[in-house]
């Protein structure tokens, strides 16, 4: 009777065990579907529209006078650095479903040390430990699995 309540007892252990992996699991699911871009998101129109043009100045050398050159403004190149780093997150997130948990670790401290004023660096930070966590819960069924 000890026997049978302590054999129940290992296995709701290795059940819940299995829950949390599959809660994990999912949980890095929905954020690599939140990191994803949407499709609609690349066809909006800008809504501010800035147009330069010149009518006087010094002769242009260097530059044939025909072709317009861009100016890119602060807002674009944030907007560039924001992409890669959702794309390097994204990176990680990938490691992790794949099942290299400690490595996809790794590549978010890394990425914790390379973008300190990320804006993304709290969701990194709560991906670091979830991935901690999936790690230590990946190796707790294959531990307390009892033997027949």
């Amino acid at each position: 009777m000890i026997f049978l309540s302590a054999l129940m007892l290992l296995s709701g252990q290795v059940r819940a065990e299995g829950s949390k992996l599959s809660l994990l699991k999912t949980w890095f699911q929905n954020l690599k579907e939140g990191l994803s871009e949407s499709a609609v998101a690349g066809q909006r129109q800008k809504t501010r529209v800035t147009a330069v043009a010149a009518v006087r100045g010094s002769e242009q050398e260097a530059a044939s006078p025909d072709k317009v050159k861009w100016k890119e403004g602060r807002k674009s190149r944030k907007s560039r650095e924001q992409k890669k780093e959702k794309e390097e997150f994204a990176q990680a997130v990938d490691m992790i479903l794949a099942g290299q948990y400690k490595e996809g670790a790794e590549r978010l401290e890394a990425f914790e040390k390379e973008h300190p004023q990320s804006q993304l660096l709290a969701e990194v930070r709560q991906a670091k430990e979830k991935a901690l966590e999936l790690d230590q819960a990946a190796q707790a069924p294959a531990v307390a699995a009892p033997q027949p």
